[in-house]
């Protein structure tokens, strides 16, 4: 049972939490704006809620992507039964994303009080982690942003939680139940983003390497029949002709080019040690806190981090690096794809330094003022939060903010559902126009009756059309004379 001053300090980091949140994740969540790849998967799942395009052969637009196979598509399954569920509103992709964070944050506890579950002192301080894991550009830019990384993350949390159990179980009986959930939450990290949701295979061995609870045979054998009830699941799916044919459309389109470094277009980097290079930095503000909390305390011997702690926070890095270094096999490479190791990193940091925080909340129950003032003073920085908050909702990000008016004043001319031929191409025009107007542009004809060119590419005005719109500052719309 937790004592009354256990509640009260989890909520107090609660408040912390909280304040993390809607300073910096929950804007974004509010925003008009949302990243370029999150609106195309929008319009995707939206498509085939409304019945166009198929599970292995989503849609883009009938002009832009017909055969969308860019990724697997598990992703857009799942949201499209948000979209049957609650409408076609702008507002139903922020709900799943918003969905898909809420589910993370409860993973990312459950897994803290499974590693904690004999110190319920330190279990109680769940928030904890989740602060760490706020702390993080790439969780309050990208869950927003609807891209496919936070689902993949959620999966793959599921997959380490299960495993983790497996690992646990003294009998090899009792492992397969949690041995079977791993490998189908596994099935589910590849069907939204392929091979890199794979790493929790990694759990059975690491939990090995660290705490040696199963013998070495134990840990082959349970790692043994988790690969072949992954293969056996692939197999029963790949038995479907369709499936077979979207898998290898994605890994020659995707993988197999990404590898070679064939698709240099977007997120290419010249060394492949560009993603470590981005981990630590956006790991900075987290390192740093843990680094402010461990230096004084260890240098005042406040308290002296166990080997079991140790051992814990060891797992849940390797686990991260396991998520992370990978990553470097492809030259193509962009730090929002570090989103689901950043739980592991998050959730050792919150381990390394919990005795601590738990010794500052301790002696803050010999001053009671000083509790109550903390208290107060945290509860409206929250205040102030959720009204920045309530500032942004509807504002249009740096990125947009030339863009989406075009877009959106060419919206109120053009009608809904149209195809207008295009000189101009960027995924937001594709996915603004389609996404809030059902719009479809084609860029390899012109005989249509409106035409959008891209200002900055010093486009002449076209012969036989006239300018239907004034003020657009970037994509010009043009109407058949």
């Amino acid at each position: 049972m937790l004592s009354l001053f256990d509640m009260a300090k989890s909520r107090l980091l609660l408040l912390l939490g909280l304040i993390l949140f809607f300073f910096c994740a929950a804007p974004f969540f509010v925003q008009k704006s949302m990243y370029n790849d999150g609106i195309w998967y929008a319009c995707i799942a939206k498509n085939l809620a409304d019945g166009i395009g198929s599970f292995w052969n989503p849609q883009l637009t009938s002009t832009i992507f017909p055969s969308f196979h860019e990724h697997p598509p598990l992703v857009f399954g799942i949201q499209s039964l948000f979209f049957s569920l609650f409408g076609s509103s702008i507002l139903v992709e922020r709900l799943y994303a918003l969905f898909i964070f809420l589910f993370s944050a409860w993973l990312i506890v459950r897994i803290w009080k499974k590693g904690l579950a004999q110190k319920l002192e330190l279990a109680s301080l769940w928030p904890l982690p989740l602060i760490f894991w706020l702390l993080n550009e790439v969780i309050y830019l990208f869950y927003p942003g609807n891209v496919l990384e936070p689902t993949m993350g959620a999966f793959t949390l599921l997959s380490f939680y299960f495993l983790w159990i497996a690992a646990e179980k003294k009998e090899l009986k009792q492992s397969l139940l949690f041995l079977a959930l791993g490998a189908l939450a596994l099935v589910g990290a590849t069907l939204c983003k392929g091979f890199v949701g794979l790493f929790p295979l990694a759990v059975l061995f690491l939990h090995w390497v660290v705490f040696r609870s199963m013998s070495f045979l134990q840990m082959t054998l349970r790692s043994v029949i988790l690969i072949a009830l992954l293969v056996v699941t692939y197999l029963v799916l790949l038995a479907d002709p369709v499936a077979l044919q979207s898998l290898e459309k994605y890994i020659d389109s995707q993988v197999f080019a990404s590898i070679n470094a064939e698709r240099t277009a977007y997120h290419h980097r010249d060394s492949r040690l560009y993603i470590i290079k981005r981990l630590l930095e956006v790991s900075f503000p987290s390192l740093i806190l843990t680094g402010l909390l461990l230096y004084p305390a260890f240098k005042k011997k406040i308290v002296i981090l166990t080997s079991d702690l140790s051992r814990i926070a060891l797992f849940y890095s390797l686990i991260g690096v396991s998520a992370s270094f990978p990553l470097m096999v492809s030259p193509k490479q962009s730090f929002y794809y570090l989103l689901p190791a950043i739980p592991f990193f998050a959730l050792a940091m919150a381990t390394l330094v919990a005795p601590i925080v738990r010794e500052y909340l301790l002696n803050l129950d010999e001053r009671p003022g000083r509790f109550r003032s903390i208290q107060v003073a945290l509860s409206i920085l929250l205040l102030v939060g959720i009204i920045f908050t309530i500032s942004k909702i509807g504002t249009i990000s740096k990125r947009d903010k030339v863009s989406l008016p075009d877009i959106e004043m060419i919206g109120t001319v053009v009608p809904q559902g149209s195809t207008v031929g295009a000189k101009a191409y960027t995924a937001q025009l594709v996915g603004y126009l389609y996404r809030k107007y059902e719009i479809k542009i084609d860029t390899n004809a012109f005989d249509y009756e409106y035409l959008i060119l891209d200002g900055e590419k010093g486009y002449a005005e076209p012969n036989n059309f006239s300018k239907a719109l004034q003020g657009t500052k970037r994509f010009h719309l043009y109407h058949r004379q």
